[in-house]
């Protein structure tokens, strides 16, 4: 097997580890991916640009996703950030209540 160095290699077993690694080459066996799961989007290209590369020249890797959490409404699509509850459908939800006090109210006033 030809290996020329600083390429990378995911094996599936330890046993050939010795005998493909070349002087400056890295092996890696198994759970070699670094996931970052981010509160949401980066909405920045030149942050997500620079993040990646801090990964790349800090830490040995040869995999590396970033992932932005999100949840998705039925009525609203796409909410960025984890979220139980939509807060637009929340929020709709709130003023209906208010708007159904107010009329239980003036209803009761007169």
């Amino acid at each position: 097997i030809e290996i020329e160095d600083n390429e990378f290699y995911d094996l599936t077993t330890e046993k050939n580890h010795n005998y493909l690694a070349g002087n400056r080459t890295m092996v890696f066996i198994h759970n070699t991916v670094l996931h970052g799961f981010l509160g949401e989007k980066i909405d920045s290209i030149k942050a997500t640009k620079k993040l990646v590369k801090r990964i790349a020249e800090n830490f040995k890797l040869p995999y590396y996703t970033l992932t932005p959490s999100f949840s998705i409404c039925p009525v609203h699509g796409y909410l960025p950030g984890e979220h139980e509850y939509c807060p637009k459908c929340e929020a709709e939800a709130e003023a209906e209540e208010n708007r159904r006090e107010k009329l239980k109210a003036e209803s009761e006033v007169e």
